[in-house]
């Protein structure tokens, strides 16, 4: 029971934490689903880099609209912990078992684990739950293994093939679970059981290799795998990471090069430690360190996309480490064992405050996403036809509440942000087309003045107040209103800000000729962007493939040839760095021909769909 209350202790607040981020995109997995054909596809479907997690993403967060829709956080929550539970049991009777039966071992290695400060994402944030599942699936193949190897008892052998299929459907590093079993033998003594890994590395190939096909090419580097040396430096990373005091330091605010040195002497310490245990001929070093090495391996491929919660897996290993560490010194002597323990603590302690308090962070932005939403669906059910401006938005709630979409759970979209507090809003790799939430302040000011907008302004603990018939006092007054970093070509509303050489808007594009103007925000700092997007008709392919040039305030900023494999476009262009800053630039497309229909009086250029400034 012991490092349950631990768990309880470090982690309460992730228990009672509500939904953010990608939590609301899985909510939303319901409204795929309307028969058989199309709830397999939304259990097995690969999505996002490819990925397939029925148990731990799917299944779970259809289990919790199933059962209490929008309120479901608790049951998610409950999940979550009973699953680190068994974990953490798990993983007391495999310590125990490898160090012949310590109750030290069984008791320290599970609650080290806990101390580590990398374990509150996952303990706090529902769509993280795939890392304590496959922990799950990890441990209790491999305590079946062991079971199997004791007893040679094939029922354990094929429970635990049976597990580790299971585990493909938690999470992809379930992969190296081969590898964990093939240490255990080899470092305990069952090297005759070996050749009964060579299946599991054969279902694991497979799946590397059908993960690998079914992902969707990426159009960013976050998610690249790199096969070079830039693993060492990941690795580096990961360590200082796993290590903690730095970290520590950096929240704390205290002083980083101190708490650098002792984490290297800690780490110097244990590595001392290991490679003596390893010329004793002690292979439960290897085992640790091993665990540790090789549930690492799959993500220290991924260097641009570095998380410290990849870590909740492999730092088993250490603790198990640890546990045996603390169990020798007290075999050796209770002094030598209360020295051991001692110094455990320097690391632990400070580590579990800090996980303790990342965990109540985490739990403050969801209780303020959870105010937010709801006065968002409030304001809905007062204004169901009117579009909706929030102002004062910060970063953390726009991420942890905005960015997912969590409106569309009740059928909301025209939500948007106030424009002037886009500055404010820090974008995320691959994730910088930002501008198309916010809503610019003449926008603001036709809408309030038609009666078709009303204006929030959020207040610090997440809910809103009314503020419309204010907000258009003070708009009306000003001069100079900013204009839109995003245009929808086929809005209406898009016409304020279109200029010479533009047709009568259709669905959601608008035709140009072959010279088009209209006015947009200029980028918010030097090295933004314009992204344009739409279609070309393939008639105008006939007389090979159509040049296109754009020019912003008179200065030409980039060409692009469209053929017939990139009919639907998206073109991207570098602006000067004289714009920034700027409220408003006048953009010009031009195409080198026109296309005539007969029996239509419009000269066809491109059906543009939308227009973004990005930063």
């Amino acid at each position: 029971m012991a490092p349950i209350l631990v768990c309880l202790a470090i982690y309460w607040y992730g228990l009672k934490s509500w939904f953010q981020m990608d939590d609301f995109a899985w909510l939303g997995l319901h409204t795929r689903i309307v028969d058989l054909p199309s709830f397999l596809a939304a259990m097995f479907q690969p999505l996002a880099q490819g990925t397939i997690r029925p148990w731990s993403e799917r299944l779970y967060f259809l289990l919790g609209w199933e059962v209490a829709r929008m309120e479901s956080a608790w049951l998610l929550r409950g999940i979550a912990f009973l699953t680190q539970f068994g974990n953490l049991i798990l993983l007391s009777a495999i310590a125990r078992r490898l160090t012949g039966g310590s109750l030290v071992a069984g008791v320290a290695a599970p609650v080290l684990w806990l101390c580590n400060a990398n374990l509150y994402i996952p303990m706090a944030w529902s769509s993280a739950y795939n890392q304590v599942l496959c922990g799950f699936f990890l441990l209790l193949a491999l305590w079946l293994w062991i079971r199997y190897t004791d007893t040679e008892d094939a029922r354990y052998y094929w429970l635990q093939f049976g597990v580790f299929v299971l585990g493909f459907g938690a999470l992809e590093i379930n992969v190296v679970y081969p590898a964990l079993a093939l240490l255990f033998a080899v470092c305990f003594g069952r090297s005759q059981f070996a050749m009964q890994t060579v299946p599991m590395f054969g279902v694991s190939t497979i799946y590397a290799v059908v993960h690998r096909l079914s992902a969707p090419a990426s159009r960013d580097d976050v998610y690249g795998m790199y096969f070079d040396t830039s693993v060492f430096q990941t690795l580096w990373q990961y360590l200082r990471l796993a290590m903690g005091a730095e970290r520590y330091a950096s929240w704390k605010h205290w002083n980083v090069p101190a708490f650098q040195a002792a984490a290297a002497i800690a780490g110097v310490a244990l590595l001392i430690f290991v490679v003596w245990m390893l010329i004793r001929r002690q292979w439960m070093a290897a085992f640790g360190l091993g665990w540790f090495l090789v549930v690492l391996a799959p993500v220290l491929l991924l260097k641009n996309h570095i998380t410290d919660y990849y870590l909740f897996l492999p730092v088993i290993g250490l603790a198990m480490l640890g546990g045996w560490g603390l169990s020798l010194a007290f075999q050796r002597s209770r002094l030598v064992g209360a020295l051991v323990l001692a110094l455990t603590l320097v690391y632990a302690l400070p580590s579990a405050v800090m996980a303790r308090g990342m965990t109540i962070r985490y739990y403050i932005v969801a209780r303020r996403a959870r105010a937010f939403v709801r006065s968002v669906a409030a304001a809905d059910r007062l204004h169901p036809r009117k579009t909706i401006v929030v102002r004062h938005m910060d970063d953390d709630l726009f991420w942890a509440a905005w960015w997912d979409g969590p409106f569309r759970l009740f059928g909301r979209s025209k939500i948007f942000v106030a424009a002037e507090d886009e500055p404010h809003i820090i974008p995320v790799k691959g994730m910088d087309k930002l501008s198309r939430f916010f809503l610019s302040e003449r926008e603001q000011l036709a809408g309030l003045q038609a009666g078709s907008v009303v204006v929030y302004e959020l207040l610090p603990d997440g809910k809103l107040r009314n503020v419309s018939e204010l907000r258009r006092e003070v708009l009306a007054r000003e001069e100079g209103l900013s204009v839109p970093r995003f245009l929808s070509f086929g809005a209406p509303e898009s016409a304020a800000f279109l200029r010479d050489g533009w047709w009568e808007p259709e669905s959601n594009f608008r035709w140009s000729s072959s010279r088009a103007e209209f006015t947009i925000h200029g980028p918010l700092s030097a090295g933004g962007e314009l992204a344009i997007s739409g279609m070309c008709p393939e008639q105008h392919m006939a007389k090979g493939p159509l040049k296109v040039s754009v020019s912003v305030e008179g200065q030409r900023v980039g060409g692009s040839t469209i053929g017939p494999e990139n009919l639907k476009f998206e073109l991207r262009y570098p602006l000067p760095a004289s714009l920034a800053g700027r409220p408003s630039v006048v953009v010009a497309i031009e195409v080198d021909r026109v296309l005539q229909v007969p029996g239509d009086r419009r000269t066809l250029g491109l059906a543009v769909g939308t227009a973004e400034v990005v930063r």
